[in-house]
């Protein structure tokens, strides 16, 4: 019985500090987030190259030693160009990516050795709209892209939909007014605690149907202050406001973190 309590004693710690967490992690020009369960992670887009060793750092601060999945939402460099050091450091990672084929104008130097290593890598597997996973109690699934070749990249993003006690999460990624309109067709989850904007809070995103059908409590946007783009719209950024209980912009705020261990969500305590 001693050894018991013993044994209870010393595991006590590890499950009173093991967070269950959201961050959004100030890298600029681009985006990545990571959801985070005691020292395991899932990291959504490895964001640009030049912030790599920032998003290592980060990982590292919030106690994160395993990541365990990375997810590439589409290739654009902002969002992915820090794959490969992503992958150098955890080389044992599953990788999900949306398996797209770049035409000839699309290939770019960056994108067309991001894209054809992530076609070779034996961790990696395609993800679209249907399929699903689960990572550590959270349930994952993709809402888009189809099957079918998007006009555009940004329209052919992984747009995720997640699940974790309760707690809903919507990652938009760099899909735009054009796919919101598609998901409106079948929404049937309800109003979701946690939205990432689409494309950096850009014109082409926030619709007013689709933000009043998801009424997000926490609206949050990875952007730079003194981006080349001007993101983000203004406009937008007055319906997300409207819409939302809450609204971060990394452009703002800085890196933005979440416990996920209760509703309503509200921001880690350092």
């Amino acid at each position: 019985m001693r050894g018991l309590l013993f044994l209870a004693c010393l595991l006590w710690p590890s499950l009173v500090f093991a967070q269950t967490k959201f961050v959004m992690v100030d890298v600029g020009e681009g985006q990545t987030v990571f959801f985070q369960v005691g020292p395991k992670a899932i990291l959504i887009d490895p964001g640009p190259v030049n912030k790599a060793s920032l998003v290592l750092e980060r990982l590292k601060a919030h106690g994160v030693v395993d990541l365990q999945v990375v997810v590439v939402t589409h290739p654009h460099p902002d969002h992915a160009s820090a794959y490969f050091r992503i992958k150098e450091a955890f080389p044992k990672a599953k990788i999900y990516h949306n398996c797209i084929q770049l035409q000839e104008g699309q290939r770019v130097p960056v994108m067309r050795w991001l894209v054809d290593d992530l076609a070779k890598n034996k961790n990696a597997a395609c993800l679209g709209q249907g399929q699903k996973f689960v990572w550590q109690g959270f349930h994952f699934s993709a809402l888009w892209p189809p099957k079918a070749p998007q006009r555009h990249i940004n329209d052919h993003s992984i747009v995720l939909f997640a699940q974790f006690n309760g707690v809903t999460a919507l990652l938009m990624a760099d899909a735009s007014s054009a796919v919101e309109r598609q998901l409106l067709k079948n929404w049937k989850a309800g109003p979701v605690d946690l939205y990432i904007a689409g494309h950096h809070g850009a014109k082409d995103t926030g619709l007013k149907a689709w933000l009043r059908l998801i009424q997000p409590q926490w609206s949050l946007i990875s952007v730079d202050k003194h981006n080349y783009y001007g993101y983000p719209s203004q406009a937008v950024m007055k319906k997300l406001n409207k819409a939302s209980t809450n609204v971060r912009s990394t452009s703002k705020a800085g890196e933005v973190c979440l416990n996920l261990d209760k509703k309503p969500l509200k921001l880690c305590k350092d």
